[in-house]
């Protein structure tokens, strides 16, 4: 028998409205998430279009749940489930100050617990139903940068991928390359990676964009895309992949990266589980990843080194700069860090997805809702 229920009124929508819906869930954004889309239909425990654009989704299914988002601190009150950024401070002295006690309350641990120190110790906070974070150790809820969809980053040399998601010419050809290497980066604050950095640019040629070691002016048209979120962009990064909560920034970095042969994607830490944006945009620009960070990483990329050059695998940047030159020069050897682009994907990226943040504002629903079935019932 299906679940059939009043959710309520809703204000996600251009107005309010009643929806009957099988199963739903609103959750409420305590500081926002620009990468939650306003609605979102879970199937199976996975969204139903990833990238939270439509697809033309419209009308649940039975057994699926529908999600409903905003970042309104209004909202709270009423919201299923409140997510929380845990954000040093901000947890201590913002919270809201009444909660129903049918609510479920999210803390959200995105950076490293080297620079949260409290990440460590979300799980034995008693406010929080759940911790939801890239650590498997200290969280509930396993929220990995791992795409949502991973084939679109797959197919991004395939020339029909290609023919069709074309960046326009006119902003490929703003992009003046001057090396083979490209490297973004505007948090200066990490010793770490400023010493590999600093290493490598003292070998080679790398192109800068960001902040840290700057040598590269962004193109102004491109600039103010990065800088604005241009809503009228004319063009989007692939369909279904991640998406930073800055979304536009993403795509300029994208477009900017797939002009070069090889992309830098160093944490600002060496933690655990902590492989983040940096390493997928590289692969979506259609770059070989040059990564530094998580000693674990491998357990995120199922190809391993035949897709990744793992930098630290080499004794010094010195070192890795001699061998990016000649792989730069070896068309033959370059490609073959493309080659998995052409085989099926393993069953491990499916798992890996479902660790998404997407994917996760599914599963938190879908506690939460187990967590109170008897309270919704059934007709």
């Amino acid at each position: 028998m299906l679940e059939w229920r009043l959710v309520g009124r809703y204000w996600f929508g251009p107005q309010e409205r009643y929806i009957f819906s099988g199963r739903s869930c609103s959750i409420c954004g305590w500081k926002g998430c620009n990468i939650c889309p306003p609605r979102q239909i879970c199937r199976g425990g996975r969204p139903v279009d990833p990238a939270g654009g439509g697809g033309g989704v419209d009308v649940p299914q039975p057994g699926d749940i529908e999600v409903f988002y905003s970042s309104e601190h209004v909202r709270q009150a009423w919201a299923d489930v409140v997510i929380f950024p845990a954000t040093g401070d901000f947890l201590k002295f913002i919270l809201p100050d009444t909660r129903p006690e049918s609510q479920t309350w999210v803390a959200i641990a995105g950076e490293s617990q080297d620079w949260w120190e409290h990440v460590e110790t979300l799980k034995e906070d008693t406010r929080f139903d759940l911790v939801m974070g890239y650590s498997r150790e200290l969280s509930h809820l396993h929220a990995s940068y791992f795409p949502a969809n991973f084939t679109a980053i797959a197919n991004a040399r395939s020339p029909a991928y290609r023919r069709e998601h074309a960046w326009p010419e006119e902003l490929l050809a703003q992009v003046t390359v001057t090396a083979h290497v490209v490297f973004f980066a505007s948090n200066c604050d990490s010793a770490f990676r400023q010493s590999w950095v600093q290493g490598l640019m003292e070998a080679m040629a790398v192109d800068s964009y960001g902040k840290c070691f700057q040598n590269k002016e962004m193109p102004a048209d491109l600039e103010r895309r990065q800088r604005l979120g241009d809503s009228d962009a004319t063009f989007e990064a692939a369909p279904g992949a991640w998406r930073t909560a800055q979304s536009e920034q993403s795509n300029v970095k994208i477009l900017v990266m797939s002009r070069y042969k090889f992309g830098l994607a160093i944490e600002n830490t060496r933690d655990p589980d902590y492989i983040t944006e940096k390493l997928f945009e590289v692969m979506e620009a259609g770059a070989v990843p040059v990564y530094l960070g998580a000693p674990n990483w491998q357990e995120f990329v199922p190809w391993g080194r035949d897709a990744v050059i793992d930098a630290g695998a080499f004794d010094s940047p010195h070192e890795l700069a001699d061998f990016l030159k000649e792989l730069a020069g070896d068309e033959v050897r370059y490609e073959r860090y493309h080659a998995w682009r052409e085989q099926p994907l393993p069953p491990q990226v499916r798992e890996l997805e479902q660790t998404s943040f997407s994917n996760n504002l599914c599963n938190m629903c879908s506690w939460h809702l187990s967590r109170h079935e008897e309270d919704f019932g059934q007709f």
